[in-house]
């Protein structure tokens, strides 16, 4: 199994459950999150190998209730796995160029994340 790459938030999935109790709708759970995923994206598009631009200009941010995804790469573009982890058949070195997005965004989404969640709760009129 690959192995994962990414931030992890520990108790997040906690505070999105407690939030949709309190009264916050899914939508506005999902916006929040993608107005995060926009703002980490040039950190990651910084760091991504350019020969064309293609690869760079494919990252995709997704609308999830309770997490942050960003996507690069597609059939169009499938180069995308062999230039981040290698290929050592093809002698290609891997740029490694997500973790290094990961290590950049990182202090970033956290303050997004505290940002959004202190929105949602004012929104409400909760905090």
């Amino acid at each position: 199994m690959a192995k994962s790459i990414g931030v992890k938030v520990e108790g997040l999935s906690g505070v999105v459950r407690n939030l949709q109790k309190m009264g916050v709708e899914v939508e506005d759970l999902k916006d929040a999150f993608a107005r995060i995923g926009e703002q980490v994206k040039p950190d990651y598009q910084r760091v991504t190998p350019v020969r064309s631009g293609r690869l760079r200009g494919d990252y995709r941010v997704s609308k999830a209730k309770g997490k942050v995804n960003l996507y690069v790469g597609r059939a169009s573009i499938p180069y995308a796995g062999p230039i981040n982890y290698g290929w050592a058949a093809r002698n290609i070195a891997p740029a490694n160029f997500i973790a290094k997005g990961d290590e950049t965004a990182s202090p970033k989404a956290s303050n997004s994340l505290e940002e959004a969640i202190s929105d949602l709760v004012e929104k409400l009129n909760l905090g």
